[in-house]
């Protein structure tokens, strides 16, 4: 019952929930109203802004499930109780995942991953370098793997926490991906 009042109160106030309002990131305005409805539901503030927080991620895991299970042709519906209740979020969080999607379409990613290079074996008659030469070697390529990383801190600067977790596992997934062409090869 409580989780249907703090959905029901945080839909009348759409300065919480609704990116496009005026007030929407004034944060003296979002926390008044988290006062009010606090105290219109006689529970603290913090619990029921983390209600509702829980509440809208996990609509917007139901909202993907819908949409991959809606590609694959099979019956699409929710069991969440709160599915329909929610439902005035939904053009908000599917805006918002497109423009995750656009997002990281548009970052300059290279198609395939270089890996630095190893440091060759100590065996000096095979003609590799010695032991200063192979830092400054390691040294450079370190720099170079930090340089590139830090380009990509303005794209990521302003980016939600739930978004910067998706692009880090993407970039996992791509150095697998390389690791294992490596083993193929």
């Amino acid at each position: 019952m409580l989780m249907e009042n703090i959905i029901s109160a945080v839909y009348e106030r759409k300065a919480l929930w609704d990116p496009a309002h005026p007030l929407h990131k004034n944060a003296v305005v979002l926390k008044n109203l988290w006062g009010e409805i606090g105290q219109a539901l006689n529970t603290p503030e913090k619990i029921a802004r983390n209600k509702w927080k829980n509440a809208r991620d996990y609509y917007r895991r139901e909202l993907k499930r819908k949409e991959v299970r809606g590609q694959n042709e099979e019956p699409v519906s929710s069991t969440w109780p709160y599915f329909q209740q929610m439902a005035f979020l939904r053009d908000v969080i599917m805006a918002d995942m497109d423009n995750c999607d656009k997002q990281f379409s548009t970052l300059p990613w290279p198609r395939t991953l270089q890996r630095s290079p190893r440091p060759a074996g100590k065996d000096r008659k095979e003609g590799t370098p010695g032991k200063r030469k192979r830092e400054e070697e390691e040294q450079e390529a370190a720099e170079d793997d930090m340089h590139f990383f830090k380009s990509l801190m303005p794209h990521m600067k302003d980016m939600p926490s739930t978004k910067k977790l998706r692009l880090r596992a993407q970039i996992l997934d791509l150095f697998l991906l390389q690791e294992d062409d490596e083993l193929e090869n």
